[in-house]
């Protein structure tokens, strides 16, 4: 914050004193001369327009050369500050014609990340669907079970009037033992297919857990009733001991039924393979959806290492100015002090009657 007292005036005439004094206004010596008042940042801005209005004066009283010499320096300056310009003005539309490229590019990057997203979406919808579609097969299942009791009631009831069927049991009984033999070998076959698709959905997609569970509980029960079931045959192997003609019709429905509950695992084991190909599918979108990020990542670390070496060859250029400058400088110096060395050595060794012309060529 500015401090009140401190005027533009007072500043001018601390810098033409100091100039007059023979030495380089600064901040520091303004502010001594104005009597250690004013804070630097008011002090500084006054001083820098009061050098820009003084441009010449400053130039030629610092440099201690002529005006002509100034100026040449001037036009100098001028010419390589011209180039210099046109130079980051190129470098500049080269760097920004660049960003405009990357810009470009992570638009369509954006555009790719949401149609990935979209087929997530897609994906994660079909995955629910195929969840309902499981759901009807547990209730086809659940009436499969409803049929299954209502058999095991059919055959509490035919107990009694199966007394003459003993030669038939065997034949009954071999082909009871077949067929679960079948279905066990099928069951084995069934759990370890089930076994191989959990360990699948558990390695790839963390967020079917819950899904899974769903369904590897539903096997579970699907065995418990097999097993149920098995222990109901078995009971009717022991208490169908007089089974003869009622025993075959018996057998077809028993037979019907396990058709059925095949065809429900077989749906049940399709409905699992669908499952694992939505989760190849959305692992895969997954990865895609990842290497989109780690492109657009690169390309952001691209343009700030664009903008970087831009400033760069800003601060290189502004380097080679003053230093070209500063070299300038040096040379004109130098030039005029052999100058006058010359003229001096002239006016040592030559003859009294020549001194007029050594003055004017002195000049």
């Amino acid at each position: 914050m500015a401090r009140a007292g401190i005027l533009y005036s007072d500043v001018v005439r601390a810098a033409e004193q100091i100039r007059q004094s023979g030495e380089m206004p600064t901040v520091d010596r303004v502010r001594i001369i104005l009597g250690n008042t004013g804070s630097k940042s008011t002090i500084a801005p006054m001083l820098k327009q009061w050098k820009e209005e003084h441009t010449e004066e400053m130039a030629t009283s610092d440099s201690g050369l002529p005006q002509s010499v100034v100026n040449a320096i001037r036009g100098v300056y001028e010419l390589i500050k011209t180039e210099a310009e046109n130079t980051i003005k190129e470098t500049q539309i080269h760097c920004e014609q660049q960003l405009s490229s990357k810009d470009s590019q992570l638009i369509t990057q954006s555009d790719q990340i949401a149609a990935l997203e979209a087929a997530k979406q897609l994906l994660q919808k079909q995955v629910t669907e195929q969840l309902k579609n499981n759901q009807m097969l547990d209730q086809q299942l659940h009436q499969s079970k409803l049929k299954a009791s209502s058999a095991e009631s059919d055959n509490q009831g035919m107990k009694n009037r199966l007394a003459d069927n003993e030669k038939q049991l065997d034949a009954l009984h071999h082909q009871l033992h077949s067929a679960r033999t079948q279905f066990e070998h099928f069951q084995e076959a069934s759990a370890e297919q089930r076994n191989d698709d959990r360990r699948l959905f558990e390695a790839k997609i963390s967020r079917l857990e819950n899904e899974l569970r769903h369904i590897h509980t539903l096997n579970a029960t699907n065995q418990t009733e097999a097993a149920q079931l098995k222990t109901e045959i078995h009971h009717l192997e022991s208490t169908q001991a007089k089974m003869k003609e009622i025993a075959q019709v018996q057998l077809n429905e028993l037979s019907n039924l396990d058709t059925s509950y095949t065809k429900t695992l077989f749906k049940l084991e399709e409905a699992n393979r669908m499952n694992s190909e939505l989760s190849i599918q959305l692992h895969a979108a997954q990865q895609s959806l990842q290497e989109a990020k780690i492109q657009l990542a690169v390309s952001l670390q691209a343009h700030e290492s664009m903008s970087k070496q831009l400033a760069l060859l800003q601060e290189k250029d502004a380097n080679d100015e003053r230093e070209k400058l500063y070299l300038l400088a040096s040379i004109l110096q130098n030039q005029e002090s052999r100058s006058t060395t010359t003229d001096k050595i002239d006016d040592s060794t030559t003859p009294p009657p020549q001194a007029p012309q050594q003055t004017i060529q002195a000049r």
